[in-house]
């Protein structure tokens, strides 16, 4: 390999190694299926089929509850809650 080859390598490597952001998958009743990434405790990144969706923290009597302009989507101990303009679906967790 050149150098040039090695030092790309190791910068990929470097980048590889960092922190990985936690993430979740769910089937919603509706079919939905969302991939739940947490850059932050107060961020949520939503992974609607490819469509992201950027969501801030909001108050929640429990669980922890994600809102931006047109969803929300609510995690709780048996799985989450999912709300858009189409209504509301159940979400349990699946392996990936």
């Amino acid at each position: 390999m050149r150098p040039a080859g090695l030092l790309l390598a190791a910068l990929l490597a470097a980048c590889a190694g960092a922190r990985p952001e936690p993430s979740i998958s769910y089937r919603c009743e509706d079919g939905t299926r969302l991939i739940a990434r947490f850059p932050t405790p107060d961020q949520l990144m939503l992974d609607q089929g490819g469509l992201l969706i950027r969501m801030e923290r909001v108050v929640a009597a429990s669980g922890a509850r994600y809102a931006d302009a047109q969803r929300t989507f609510w995690t709780r101990p048996d799985g989450a809650l999912y709300e858009t303009s189409r209504g509301m679906t159940r979400c349990a967790q699946v392996a990936r």
